[in-house]
């Protein structure tokens, strides 16, 4: 089958809406699709297409404005999003022609874009020759050994073996108590996000960060999204505030979607917040995208946090890769901090894929 590329205008809103439900997106709904395609607070998202023999859209991906801001310089680049494509269209050029698409409009409309690279398509990002690829490291806590190793023996249908696992790892991995910390102010709900002051969290000089404004923090993660975000915000008696975002997902999982703090203590205390309310829903793993900032990699491992296992040790299940390939496609001349995976401090915002 031969396709075509293009570009998403209004008339293609039900065509690609129709798209998102054969596949689950996140915008497979009118609202969620209005939120993240007409809401922008930065600038316009542009929309590559690729279509069959019929004209029919059959896949998309999308390139968002991505506010940042570097040695006190605002800055708007490109972040690009996932590549949706119907299941009908899988394993043929589609995808081929749909990343080349979406990183031909992503140079067209911004000095630089960022892409979350999979493992599976890793070898085919690089084709593109982009300007900087690093990664981020994946750290993961089981916060509740004993649950998960009885979860993991029940999937498995040992249940002889449930108790005897579990009690073999409460041994190993017991859980961590919070930081003494008995006048941070602590805050739930939208409340906390609606509230954060990214000023007030700080970073350390000469990296770059998300620019995240309230207006773009509320389009990231507010309840729009169509995703069960959680947020979690805390504030020291000295004034440093800071900000966690998480999303539980199947399985007694969680995810760190978000962090912005100003000190490892205060990062720390937040992260045995979300533990303890992860433990009291009955969920057992809690995992993060880790950027190169070492104050926030200092609180993960005061935590127990510990980079997962290599590929062939993640039969183990549920563990996400040991490190994910962030990819920074360079258009036009940069600060050098900017083309430098490196020197990204992005407080994670721009770790999850949309």
């Amino acid at each position: 089958m031969s396709y075509s590329t293009g570009r998403a205008d209004a008339a293609d809103r039900e065509a690609l809406i129709t798209l998102g439900e054969s596949v689950h997106a996140s915008f497979a709904t009118h609202r969620r699709f209005d939120h993240w395609f007409h809401r922008h607070p930065t600038g316009e998202v542009h929309i590559a297409t690729v279509l069959d023999e019929a004209g029919r859209i059959v896949g998309a991906s999308w390139v968002f404005p991505l506010p940042i801001r570097y040695r006190n310089e605002r800055r708007v680049l490109a972040q690009v999003g996932e590549l949706v494509v119907h299941p009908d269209h899988r394993g043929g050029f589609a995808y081929a022609l749909l990343a080349r698409q979406v990183n031909r409009i992503a140079s067209e409309v911004a000095p630089a874009h960022i892409s979350i690279v999979s493992d599976a398509t890793f070898e085919r990002h690089r084709q593109a020759r982009p300007k900087s690829v690093g990664t981020m490291p994946w750290l993961t806590r089981i916060v509740d050994a004993e649950g998960w190793a009885r979860a993991y023996a029940g999937r498995r249908g040992w249940p002889s073996a449930a108790v005897a696992l579990g009690a073999l790892a409460k041994g190993f991995a017991p859980i961590r108590r919070r930081p003494r910390s008995a006048s941070l102010r602590l805050a739930t709900g939208v409340d906390a996000l609606r509230g954060h002051d990214p000023e007030g969290a700080g970073h350390e000089a000469g990296l770059a960060a998300i620019d995240a404004d309230p207006d773009y923090l509320w389009w990231r993660f507010g309840p729009d999204t169509g995703r069960d975000y959680q947020y979690l915000a805390g504030e020291s008696p000295n004034g440093e505030r800071g900000l966690v975002v998480y999303r539980l997902t199947q399985e007694g999982k969680a995810f760190v979607c978000f962090l912005d703090c100003p000190s490892t203590r205060l990062a720390a205390t937040l992260l045995a917040v979300i533990e303890e309310q992860l433990i009291g829903m009955g969920g057992q793993m809690l995992s993060a995208l880790v950027p190169h900032q070492p104050h926030i990699t200092d609180a993960f491992r005061q935590r127990g946090f510990l980079a997962n296992p290599a590929r062939r040790w993640r039969r183990l299940e549920g563990l996400w890769p040991a490190s994910l390939p962030i990819s920074i496609v360079r258009h036009d001349a940069l600060p050098p901090g900017l083309a430098d995976a490196q020197s990204w401090a992005p407080g994670l915002a721009v770790h999850e894929t949309i």
